[in-house]
């Protein structure tokens, strides 16, 4: 009884080990996409040119993101208009999207 319980165990830790494998090789595929991704192709639009909307949506995220650190560091409060600059930011990096829905629409209606 106990040399079955100690296979089962023994089984169940294997058996552990090999889905914690599947994942980590997993994960390890889906860095190795991403390190394949080069700055360019995150601001390039579907027509193959620089999306001005994607530059200062990540421009104005990069601004906000230096302002809350630097409050952070210097321990003052943000300045009124970076929430300006992080309403825009999002507005331009969200119409990006939603031009890109209405551009698959327009061309599955030609």
């Amino acid at each position: 009884m106990k040399d079955l319980q100690e296979i089962t165990e023994k089984a169940i830790r294997i058996e552990m080990i090999l889905i914690i494998e599947k994942e980590l090789v997993e994960q390890i595929k889906y860095l190795k996409r991403m390190a394949n991704i080069s700055w360019k192709t995150i601001f390039q639009a579907h027509s193959g040119g620089f999306s001005s909307k994607r530059v200062f949506g990540a421009l104005g995220m990069t601004i906000c993101l230096g302002l809350l650190i630097a409050s952070f560091i210097m321990v003052r409060p943000i300045p009124d208009f970076a929430e300006l600059v992080y309403v825009t930011s999002a507005s331009l990096l969200g119409l990006d999207n939603v031009t890109d829905i209405f551009k698959k629409s327009i061309n599955s209606s030609n």
